[in-house]
């Protein structure tokens, strides 16, 4: 017990430290310094070769970086416009090579809280790339997922009467995109797995809508239905769900349909596949996905280390980026790329992190890109929690465990946020909506216990 205490107590003083440590990035003399530093190099480039030669490009990108990281979005509007017309000037009026320079005024636009602009310039570029552009590529595939990641920040941070629009502009990108990389590479190239598992997540996100209900859960009940009836919340589950099915299934596919098969990409698809029927509550079915996906893990003849450290570990469901192979997910964990994630084991104690994407659905993990909540770890709570597994479980008890498959146990708070105000019973609430992958052994799920620091929106 003593370690435990004493576990806690680093944690909390990790938290208060990096607390006051984050508040101090935005305006640091360094990048004041860097600022100034961009300033001269493009004075003096300017006074060199002229104001209208395309090698200031990278200068101006640069300045306008600058500029953002300062929150000066003015400026830097003003210093990303001057980059679109050089280019345009030199390359022509429809030229794609202007397409980055608008991606980053829409991103300028959304961190500066102008959703207005943002929404005509996101329609602009929609425009440009689908109409003017005429050689479709891979880049064009990426600016459509940008695109749909940008509504899915206006979810979060737009005016609850546009959330349903969002919601609705996010899947027609996304769909373009699969559709236009079908097109391009073929519908069983392995480029296809990262654009499909990106609409799984906004498939995800829909439900979670639907779920919660309010105005944008009741627009896409309508949606769900192509716009002729309101549907009841448990068909348009049915729905999102199924179309995840079929997501998951063409993803099994491509690695299945390659030569050699792919065993180790196909075990990490019936690892997703388990993922989406554990969040879906299909927990039968997820409990038998994970057993296929470890004896395909095995057949493929991935080190018994790695599995180890990978079903070692709990994760926040669903994981937000597509990993195909088992290293690759295990580097990027431990670098802590994708949510701040970092295992800190103390007695089988796990350290992870979610944070809330917005006061409205704050039970779906932030995704990245949201500068205005990064490290704010002030409201951070700090809860400590079990897994049920199935290891030593007799048959009448079996049931009953899987019925509690990825779900919090023993809950226990920890820590209180210091900058949020939050009620323990609303804060429960909020923690028996997350699932988490369970720890696996021989894809087994197995008793665990974990800590987990739970980070508030600012508006709650």
């Amino acid at each position: 017990m003593r370690r435990v205490a004493e576990f806690f107590l680093y944690l909390i003083c990790l938290l208060n430290l990096s607390s006051g440590l984050s508040a101090q990035t935005v305006y640091s003399p360094e990048l004041e310094n860097q600022l100034q530093a961009t300033r001269s190099i493009l004075a003096q480039l300017q006074d060199e070769i002229g104001g209208n030669d395309i090698r200031l490009l990278e200068s101006l990108e640069q300045l306008a970086d600058r500029l953002m990281s300062l929150n000066q979005y003015a400026e830097a509007h003003d210093v990303l416009d001057r980059a679109q017309q050089l280019v345009r000037v030199n390359n022509g009026l429809y030229t794609s090579k202007q397409v980055p320079f608008l991606e980053k005024k829409i991103d300028n636009f959304v961190n500066w809280g102008d959703w207005g602009s943002a929404q005509t310039l996101i329609e602009h570029l929609f425009w440009l790339s689908t109409r003017k552009i005429k050689n479709a590529d891979g880049r064009l595939v990426e600016s459509l997922m940008h695109l749909s990641d940008i509504h899915l920040r206006g979810v979060a941070e737009d005016i609850e009467e546009n959330q349903t629009q969002h919601f609705f502009d996010a899947a027609i990108q996304t769909r373009l995109a699969l559709n236009i990389a079908q097109e391009i590479w073929s519908r069983n190239d392995p480029r296809l797995a990262p654009v499909l598992y990106n609409q799984l997540k906004l498939y995800y996100f829909q439900s979670v809508a639907i779920d919660r209900g309010g105005r944008a859960g009741y627009g896409l009940r309508q949606i769900a239905n192509g716009r002729e009836r309101i549907l009841r919340r448990e068909e348009s589950l049915e729905i999102f769900y199924r179309n995840g099915l079929q997501l998951l299934a063409q993803l099994k596919g491509i690695y299945a349909l390659s030569e050699p098969v792919q065993l180790e990409q196909l075990a990490m698809a019936d690892l997703y596949l388990a993922d989406w029927q554990l969040l879906f509550s299909k927990r039968g079915e997820a409990l038998r996905s994970y057993q296929l996906a470890f004896k395909l893990f095995t057949e493929a003849g991935v080190n018994n280390d790695q599995l180890s450290t990978f079903f070692g570990q709990l994760v926040v469901l669903p994981e937000l980026t597509f990993y195909d192979n088992v290293l690759e997910a295990i580097v990027n964990r431990e670098q802590g790329s994708e949510t701040g994630f970092r295992e800190i084991t103390v007695d089988a104690s796990q350290m992870l992190s979610f944070s809330e994407w917005s006061s409205a659905f704050p039970n779906i993990r932030r995704l990245g890109g949201f500068p205005n909540q990064d490290g704010l770890e002030s409201n951070a709570a700090l809860i400590s929690f079990n897994l049920t597994g199935l290891h030593g479980a007799s048959i009448t008890s079996e049931l009953l465990v899987i019925s509690a498959l990825g779900a919090m146990q023993n809950i226990e708070l920890v820590q209180k946020p210091d900058s949020v105000e939050v009620k323990e019973e609303e804060l429960f609430k909020k923690l028996n909506w997350l699932r988490f992958r369970p720890k696996l052994v021989e894809g087994v799920p197995q008793d665990a216990s974990g800590v987990l620091k739970y980070l508030l929106v600012a508006d709650n």
